[in-house]
């Protein structure tokens, strides 16, 4: 007779008659010492099985839910036993088939679950990156562009009231060597000048006097610091980075070297170009075209009528040259720097540049012959030759004098700018309150 294997587990009396068949078979088969040993491990087996079948039948008398049915006909199947074997062969076979797919999805795509979730984690990271700082960066556009605009309404009124400060200086502490130059006898005309090679070479003379005892002067003063220290503060304003530049204030020989970046502002500052900022604002637009070549402006025990300005506008035209060159070799045209920004936020150059003089038709001598300058009307090279190129130990003590200057001026602003503690932003604050 054949069982199936569930009424095989199911009845314990077949697996007594199944064991009492196969054990007969096999101790016919054995000696007597065999025999014996066979005796022993059987005697324990069958302690080791009574002991277990006394705790099961315990539990089974201690639990509520114990079956008295199957107690009393072992053949009985309980159907809900069933039930809940068929249960866990099909959570069983589910759960075979989920790890199967995913067995096969990490085969696709070459990694397993572990480092799959380690890269999308990876993943998101990048995208919240990416997009914090696109987030970044039109944050910091938009706080610029409210910066710059409160720059370009502050520049224009503050710019005229430290011109009219730097002119009370010049008035006040050198006063002699400007005066000096408004009374000279001597005309220092050079420009086409027809007289004898001795008196042109006194007229150059008398020019690199004038120019040395005016940088000497102005040199011992800016030392002294007479000069307040809100003025270079102001200076220092716009020569660093991060700086803006002013709009249609500066010209294009200017606003070409120098570094802008996507928002405007200046970016690798280096002394050069600091010092040609500074130089362009004190010296050139101030004092040449204030305090030199309209000396009423500043004087004003002088009239306009009573001052010919040819000496005055000859000594200027050499300093300008001479400023212009040192310029010239130290800050190099930057190309397309302002090729990124948008047309709105473009810097545009001043639409009509200073004037040296104030009369409509300017002198001979006065076309730029190599560049677009910072001012009209000053003398250009070729007509200022006499000095330039025939005597260029004189015109090297200017140029000499030029780095002086620009130097003094820079260490200046650098060292009130730092000491003030104040940034562009807060600088503008205390400006406008």
């Amino acid at each position: 007779m054949y069982y199936n294997r569930r009424q095989y587990y199911q009845n314990p009396q077949l697996h007594e008659k199944s064991y009492d068949h196969h054990d007969d078979q096999y101790q016919s088969s054995l000696n007597d010492e065999e025999h014996k040993t066979y005796k022993k491990q059987l005697h324990s087996l069958q302690d080791y099985f009574a002991r277990n079948r006394g705790a099961e039948h315990n539990e089974k008398q201690q639990s509520p839910h114990f079956d008295d049915n199957h107690q009393e006909n072992p053949e009985v199947v309980n159907i809900s036993t069933l039930k809940d074997e068929e249960e866990e062969e099909k959570d069983l076979m589910n759960a075979t088939q989920i790890k199967k797919s995913t067995l096969k999805a990490n085969r696709r795509f070459g990694v397993d679950e572990a480092e799959r979730a380690k890269r999308m984690k990876a993943l998101r990271i990048v995208l919240w990156g990416m997009a914090y700082q696109r987030l970044l960066s039109n944050s910091l556009r938009d706080f610029l562009r409210k910066k710059n605009k409160t720059f370009q309404d502050w520049f224009p009124r503050t710019s005229f009231a430290n011109a009219g400060m730097f002119q009370g200086f010049l008035a006040k502490h050198l006063p002699t060597p400007f005066l000096n130059l408004f009374k000279e006898k001597k005309n220092l005309q050079i420009v086409d000048f027809q007289g004898t090679l001795k008196e042109l070479d006194q007229k150059c003379k008398l020019i690199s006097e004038h120019i040395n005892n005016i940088f000497t002067q102005l040199q011992k003063n800016l030392k002294k610091e007479w000069l307040p220290s809100s003025f270079f503060i102001f200076l220092g304003a716009f020569v660093q980075d991060r700086s803006f530049l002013p709009g249609d204030y500066l010209t294009s020989f200017e606003i070409d070297r120098f570094h802008i970046t996507r928002y405007a502002t200046l970016e690798k500052m280096t002394p050069d170009t600091s010092k040609m900022l500074i130089g362009c604002y004190a010296i050139i637009r101030v004092m040449l075209c204030r305090v030199l070549t309209k000396p009423w402006l500043t004087f004003h025990q002088f009239h306009q009528d009573e001052i010919d300005p040819t000496n005055a506008h000859v000594v200027a035209s050499v300093i300008y040259q001479a400023f212009m060159e040192v310029f010239f070799q130290k800050n190099p045209i930057v190309a397309d720097n302002q090729i990124h920004l948008a047309k709105n936020e473009k810097i545009h150059p001043v639409k009509q540049r200073t004037r040296a003089l104030d009369s409509k038709k300017l002198p001979a001598g006065t076309d730029e012959d190599e560049f677009e300058g910072i001012v009209e009307g000053f003398f250009n090279k070729e007509s200022l030759k006499s000095f330039i190129k025939d005597r260029p130990a004189l015109y090297a003590k200017v140029i000499a004098w030029v780095h002086t200057i620009l130097d003094c001026c820079y260490e200046n602003t650098k060292k009130h700018f730092r000491a003030s503690s104040l940034d562009t932003k807060k600088y503008y604050m205390k400006i406008e309150n």
